[in-house]
């Protein structure tokens, strides 16, 4: 899963560290958004299973039957003890790194990544107005 960000320090107050809370838990479910939209539906009437509509390299992988954008997921379970949200695909979908990262024999379809870089910027940005 992607490491939205990391806070470590006992220096922070209980209403900063609240509102760092805030904000990375909205910029997880807002990644768990944007990635499940920029999946492309398969067109209406596209045969599903092998002769289908399949994603061109570098793009974001095309929905076929919805597993991999079901299992796409933010877990923010460990924010109080180390500040980290973590989003991307549970186990239902094992094959989501080798679309992410690419195989030897097949060029990578990010889906993580793009978002991840989009949304970088304006959370640090955010967090510097928040942090002392």
């Amino acid at each position: 899963m992607a490491t939205i960000s990391k806070w470590k320090g006992k220096e922070l107050t209980e209403l900063t560290r609240r509102r760092v809370h805030t904000v990375l838990r909205a910029t997880g479910m807002q990644m768990v958004r944007d990635v499940k939209t920029s999946m492309t539906e398969t067109p209406p009437g596209t045969k599903k299973g092998p002769m289908r509509t399949r994603s061109r390299p570098k793009q974001p992988p095309a929905v076929q039957y919805g597993h991999l954008r079901a299992s796409i997921e933010m877990d923010a379970s460990d924010l109080d003890a180390e500040d980290v949200v973590y989003v991307g695909a549970t186990g239902a979908a094992p094959y989501a790194f080798y679309l992410e990262m690419g195989t030897p024999n097949m060029l990578a379809r990010p889906f993580l990544r793009p978002v991840l870089d989009r949304v970088k910027q304006p959370l640090q940005e955010t967090l510097k107005g928040i942090l002392p």
